[in-house]
């Protein structure tokens, strides 16, 4: 009986270290400039509708001195009451126009900005120099 009890124990801790605390992540490639950057998103619904859209391939431009944005061809269903205080590196979707955004700058709150993640220096400095060049992001499987 003693045994059982163990096991029940070390099931349960097992299961409850798996459900809380550590998100998922789903993993993308952004390839352009015949090179493949690898990023890490965490999993949640928001970022599943994003996940569901790829592949896709988008051609950036400036937007301001701080960003560089993409539009989709189609929107994202993304509820318009997110916010986010952008800081450099932050790869995130603007709800109204249905466009990605990378921030090269820190910038300001923002109503209606959803986070996905962060880019790392190296893919940063790649799409900020990116010119017109088509950059395809996928789901790494």
């Amino acid at each position: 009986m003693v045994r059982k009890s163990k096991l029940f124990i070390m099931a349960a801790l097992a299961s409850l270290s798996l459900t809380s605390g550590e998100a998922m992540a789903h993993k993308l490639n952004f390839a352009f400039a015949n090179c493949n950057y690898q990023v890490e998103i965490d999993e949640n619904s928001n970022n599943a509708k994003l996940i569901a859209a790829l592949p896709l391939t988008l051609t950036f431009e400036d937007y301001g001195s701080h960003e560089r944005i993409a539009y989709l061809e189609d929107k994202l269903d993304i509820p318009a009451s997110v916010s986010c205080n952008p800081v450099r590196g932050d790869f995130t979707y603007y709800v109204p126009w249905g466009n990605i955004a990378v921030f090269t700058k820190d910038f300001r709150t923002s109503q209606s900005l959803y986070r996905f993640g962060k880019l790392s220096e190296e893919l940063l400095d790649a799409i900020a120099n990116s010119g017109q060049e088509t950059v395809t992001i996928s789901v790494i499987e």
